[in-house]
């Protein structure tokens, strides 16, 4: 970024012309994920409040997308779920969470449809890698809300 650019303290706070002036491109990649990223969530706080699931499911796929493409932290088998889960019907979109490099997909799906997506998920898992996984279906907890500051 350029000295110009000197208030902005944080990436929170950049934004996607800054990334064009990243000449390294490992670098590049990185800044653009975390400033999309910043942007997915304030539009997916958006799509909450107005529940608007398939905005929503989109975003998570894109967050995905970035997190494999741009900040490359996913990993075959993460890669595997989210796709195989946006193939199934009821299912808005799906990502990896957690610390990357492993751990697990969150699918946003149509209410009831949980069960049925488990179980095709989890068997298609177990077809290409030999492991069986495991499914949680969980609700949205009366906590859960978006903030700003």
């Amino acid at each position: 970024m350029q000295a110009s650019d000197a208030a902005i303290t944080s990436l929170r706070y950049a934004g996607a012309h800054h990334v064009k002036e990243i000449k390294e491109s490992v670098l590049q990649r990185r800044i653009r994920h975390v400033i999309s990223e910043n942007n997915r969530v304030e539009a997916a706080c958006s799509a909450v409040i107005h529940s608007d699931w398939s905005t929503l499911g989109r975003i998570f796929s894109l967050s995905h997308e970035s997190l494999q493409g741009d900040y490359e932290v996913s990993c075959e088998e993460m890669d595997f779920l989210a796709a195989h889960a946006e193939l199934l019907p009821g299912v808005f979109g799906a990502r990896m969470m957690g610390g990357g490099f492993g751990g697990c997909t969150i699918n946003l799906a149509r209410a009831g449809e949980g069960p049925a997506i488990a179980a095709s998920v989890t068997a298609a898992y177990e077809d290409k890698y030999e492991q069986k996984p495991v499914a949680h279906i969980i609700g949205p907890g009366l906590e859960a809300r978006c903030s700003y500051d």
